[in-house]
């Protein structure tokens, strides 16, 4: 009797052992699906935290706008400043296209992954107030037609980058007509008039100086294109900053046959004048003139260290729109700059450089910074080339 009375409470043990485990595993269940699951603690727990992560990101714009706007004496603030604000909080800001009205907008910032990355931030929670116009950080500024722009960088495409250095401001006829040159070794230049007010393209410029180490070291204004224009005349004569070559021919199967009597090459280009021109404003055309007679084999067989060979004017090229300039462009450089034999090398020029200007029959018309005048010379030398552009 006493051992069946032993195996009964052994049993009721067992089970009571059972359902326990089963409950224990149960509430477990329960535990866990109210600490993970989509509406689980831990859930909100990370939903309060991202809320009050993105709340911080919006306080912090929040309060750089209302500096801003204090600093602007409470005027509001301007398109390009609220964008430089968001750009510190929030990516792909640059090219955000932001209404004038933001009550209705539908806007959703990033904020980038210094602040979590979270998504869909409305910009109306950020800031929702009036617009001014007026110049923020990095914004471009029109320039003045009653100054000259001589001595500004140049951005032709306005791409960014620095693409060379303005020596002529058609409109305001700067600088002023004169020659450069050593006595009897000058030459002079003379600006074209045809650039006015009412027909000169516009411009902007940046919003502050800057430098560049292929001219010279000191700050500069970086001028280029407005986005529209409702003129048609370029305005600027363009210096570039770099030789496109080492040293070059001008057209070296030019110079002719040599004469024994004279000691002389009688040289091909008899018709010179008819190609070329001295003048300001020359370049392109003289250029386009020598490509044509260079292509077709005019003054004698193509020669691939010839100059024309590195221009590209009118076939799509690196160098197209580029030119080599006249030596009365030469000239109008050089008195921008007041370019002299002991300081020609602060602007990073060589010695020497060739003009698009024939000078006679066998030689072409040289800029000599080394000795401070021009020259023509024969076109079976070797010397520099750098080109020049207009816009």
């Amino acid at each position: 009797m006493g051992k069946h009375k032993k195996n009964k409470v052994s049993g009721i043990t067992l089970i009571a052992l059972v359902v326990t485990i089963i409950v224990l595993l149960i509430l477990a269940g329960v535990s866990i699906m109210m600490l993970t699951g989509d509406n689980g603690i831990l859930t909100r727990a990370g939903e309060a935290r991202d809320r009050t992560e993105i709340s911080q990101i919006v306080e912090s714009a929040k309060l750089d706008i209302l500096a801003q706007i204090t600093e602007n004496q409470g005027s509001g603030i301007s398109k390009d400043e609220l964008k430089a604000i968001l750009s510190k909080y929030f990516v792909d800001v640059a090219n955000l296209d932001i209404p004038d009205d933001l009550t209705n907008s539908t806007i959703k910032l990033t904020a980038n992954q210094e602040n979590g990355g979270y998504q869909n931030i409305p910009l109306v929670d950020i800031y929702n107030g009036i617009f001014i116009a007026g110049q923020g950080p990095g914004e471009e500024e029109e320039i003045s037609k009653e100054e000259s722009y001589v001595g500004c960088y140049a951005d032709i495409d306005g791409n960014g980058s620095i693409d060379g250095v303005i020596y002529a401001d058609l409109l305001m006829g700067k600088p002023d007509t004169g020659e450069w040159g050593a006595e009897d070794y000058s030459h002079d230049y003379l600006l074209p008039t045809d650039v006015t007010d009412s027909n000169v393209k516009d411009y902007v410029k940046s919003e502050s100086p800057e430098t560049d180490a292929r001219f010279d070291s000191t700050a500069r204004y970086v001028v280029k294109p407005a986005t529209s224009t409702s003129g048609t005349k370029d305005r600027f004569y363009v210096m570039g900053l770099n030789n496109i070559t080492d040293g070059t021919y001008w057209y070296e199967s030019a110079k002719g046959v040599y004469n024994e009597t004279t000691h002389l090459y009688e040289g091909t280009m008899i018709d010179y004048e008819t190609y070329t021109s001295e003048n300001f404003g020359t370049g392109k055309s003289n250029t386009t003139a020598m490509l044509t007679k260079w292509n077709a084999e005019g003054y004698g067989t193509k020669n691939d260290i010839d100059l024309w060979k590195w221009i590209d004017v009118g076939t799509g090229g690196a160098n197209d729109g580029w030119f080599v300039p006249s030596i009365g462009e030469w000239c109008a450089f050089a008195s921008a700059f007041s370019v002299t034999l002991s300081n020609y090398t602060n602007y990073h020029l060589s010695e020497c450089y060739w003009s698009s200007s024939q000078y006679n029959a066998w030689c072409a018309w040289e800029v000599y910074f080394d000795y401070g005048y021009i020259e023509g010379d024969s076109v079976r030398n070797v010397d520099y080339v750098r080109l020049s552009t207009i816009f």
